[in-house]
């Protein structure tokens, strides 16, 4: 499905070229919108406040650098070594400054002008007020896909990709039903349960038809039992989407 990103951009330097365009054009559609010319001067001051203040924030960033590196050659360099002025910032002359929460004055301009019938998406462009198109996929469907093999002393080395779950919940079947194992933060983990011993027998064959449901996944091992696992994704402290696919492994101590 599709989901429609806020107008409005995250980055702080972004938003600075985002409110100059606002401020810029708004003017010529105030008739049109019934817009006050109160309004229309407050984003205009707001604009150049908003972008002073953007930049003193970086200016200041730019001035703890410079301070950094004088502190050090004041503290380390060679004796008798001139140190110059201290860094002292460069500033631009401080613009008009306006109320406080320019943006929700923004944003009740916008939704008065989405609003009107005179808005048309060609207005809404000009004034960068249509968020983008994004594809996203409903978390309700995800269905990772599982992938077993056997690591280091033959134990089950599972692993997939996360997707933006916050976690994983595994669960095994080692002939008695699927039950949690154990719930993992990353992408991949290694079963380390004790291995099953016995009398050698043949794992089931990668030609037979496996069970309803199982991948038909078959890494071979040279003792006797046919473990199987299943995972599902975890967001917001539950479980999302489908299961995964049973995929079976067979173990036992080589």
């Amino acid at each position: 499905m599709s989901k429609r990103k806020r107008y409005l951009p995250t980055r702080e330097a972004d938003r600075v070229t985002w409110l100059n365009n606002f401020a810029l054009k708004l003017g010529s559609y105030a008739a049109l919108f019934g817009i006050s010319a109160a309004d229309v001067s407050l984003i205009t001051n707001a604009a150049a406040f908003y972008a002073y203040i953007i930049g003193r924030i970086e200016s200041a960033k730019s001035e703890v650098t410079s301070l950094v590196a004088f502190k050090n050659k004041l503290s380390f360099t060679s004796d008798n070594v001139p140190l110059g002025p201290v860094p002292q910032p460069e500033l631009p002359p401080e613009p008009m400054a306006v109320p406080a929460g320019i943006f929700n004055v923004v944003a009740r301009i916008v939704a008065d002008i989405k609003n009107s019938t005179d808005y048309s998406p060609q207005i809404g462009d000009d004034l960068k007020i249509i968020g983008e198109e994004t594809t996203t996929q409903d978390p309700a469907l995800l269905k990772p896909i599982l992938k077993v093999k056997l690591g280091t002393g033959g134990h089950p080395q599972l692993s997939w990709v996360k997707k933006g779950a916050d976690f994983t919940n595994v669960y095994v079947d080692r002939g008695t039903g699927f039950t949690f194992l154990r719930s993992v933060k990353g992408n991949s983990m290694i079963d380390n349960h004790a291995l099953p011993t016995g009398e050698t027998t043949t794992p089931p064959p990668t030609t037979t038809p496996p069970p309803s449901g199982d991948s038909g996944t078959r890494v071979p091992a040279a003792n006797a039992a046919v473990w199987r696992y299943r995972i599902v994704y975890v967001k917001n402290d539950a479980e999302t989407g489908e299961y995964s696919d049973p995929v079976s492994v067979a173990v036992g101590q080589l």
